[in-house]
């Protein structure tokens, strides 16, 4: 199963523009994850999880828009990225730690599963990793995406 995995994963990766950032991102996951220190780890997977939403100079919010918009519960993902970057940050500035740990790893390990499956079964769509991202950052409610879709052809339009 694991070679049958690999495959589909190497065969996808070739039609990705972008494949070198998420190869990267996969091995630095891989990394993350062979550590022993739970801190280590979740500040690790941290950073990929950036990588992978191309926030890594941008505000925690957009980390956690763009990682919760791939869920359909988007509200519930966005409280629980919210918790995962506050621990984050306290492990980084205070190096608290808590018993935990290991729970919030494997939340960690699973945001970060979701975007790299994200960008596996949709990377290939995307002309480019910035595609991508104007994608992530568009609003999760089918209304608003339809009124945007009206503003614009109402654009096209109007330019044309």
């Amino acid at each position: 199963k694991v070679a049958k995995f690999e495959k589909q994963v190497l065969n996808r990766l070739r039609s990705i523009p972008y494949r070198e950032l998420l190869k990267d991102a996969i091995r630095r996951y891989v990394r993350a994850l062979d550590q022993h220190d739970y801190n280590a780890t979740i500040i690790q997977l941290w950073s990929v999880l950036e990588s992978l939403t191309a926030t890594v100079t941008d505000s925690y919010k957009v980390t956690i828009r763009r990682a919760a918009m791939i869920h359909v519960d988007y509200n519930f993902h966005r409280q629980v990225l919210t918790h995962l970057k506050d621990y984050r940050n306290s492990t980084i500035h205070a190096g608290t730690g808590t018993e935990e740990n290991e729970i919030l790893v494997f939340q960690n390990k699973r945001y970060v599963e979701s975007m790299i499956l994200f960008h596996l079964r949709l990377g290939s769509s995307f002309e480019n990793f910035d595609k991508c991202t104007e994608f992530l950052d568009l609003p999760v409610e089918v209304t608003r995406l339809r009124d945007r879709r009206t503003l614009l052809n109402r654009a096209i339009r109007f330019r044309s």
